[in-house]
């Protein structure tokens, strides 16, 4: 999410999200825009995180918060 509010495509999603498991989240915020980039991702990684999407900043605080 850049400054002015917009949301952008998170770049090395795979990697990102490898990342993630390796610190043991279990739940990950994604921006909505970042859904086609599913493909690319190992199916092992998509099994153990818990893909939570986002549309807008306001959205992304609701759901970050519970």
């Amino acid at each position: 999410m850049t400054v002015g509010g917009t949301i952008e495509k998170v770049e090395q999603f795979a990697d990102v999200l490898q990342v993630c498991v390796g610190s043991e989240a279990k739940k990950v915020l994604i921006p909505a825009s970042s859904v086609v980039d599913f493909q690319t991702v190992p199916s092992d990684l998509l099994i153990k995180e818990q893909p939570i999407f986002y549309s807008t900043p306001i959205n992304t605080v609701f759901k970050a918060l519970g």
